[in-house]
């Protein structure tokens, strides 16, 4: 099987963080992602930085889609969700 069909779906893989973190926030403390199984060459950018978890990903040429969570337990779980 490909492997960028296997780590790369976009959808899949945005519904899975989202579910992992919802759970994790549900904790009300800092959630740690694991990214291990991540493959850098994906469409799909993850970005973890203070607290925060940045996902981008290509909708067509020219346009990106971009999802921000906080993962601190201090606040909304989504930061932002846009185009």
């Amino acid at each position: 099987m490909d492997r960028k069909a296997v780590g790369c779906g976009w959808l899949g893989t945005i519904l899975l963080v989202v579910g992992g973190l919802a759970a994790g926030q549900l904790a009300r403390g800092a959630t740690p992602v694991d990214v291990r199984e991540y493959h850098a060459d994906c469409e799909v950018k993850v970005e973890g930085y203070d607290g925060q978890l940045r996902i981008t990903w290509p909708i067509r040429p020219g346009t990106t889609g971009e999802l921000a969570l906080d993962l601190t337990g201090g606040g909304p779980l989504i930061r932002h969700w846009g185009i």
